[in-house]
């Protein structure tokens, strides 16, 4: 269990000191959540 979190750690450090990978993650979540609001709207959609 702390060789799995000591690699968290190391990830972590590793987006923490690359700036294009945080980017790249944030940017990955927003297009997760308008995915998921699209879907969301779908279905909003189809239920009326």
């Amino acid at each position: 269990m702390s060789q799995l979190q000591g690699n968290q750690v190391e990830i972590f450090k590793a987006c923490e000191w690359n700036p294009t990978t945080h980017k790249q993650n944030i940017i990955h979540r927003l297009q997760k959540l308008r995915l998921f609001s699209a879907s969301l709207h779908t279905s909003i959609r189809v239920f009326r």
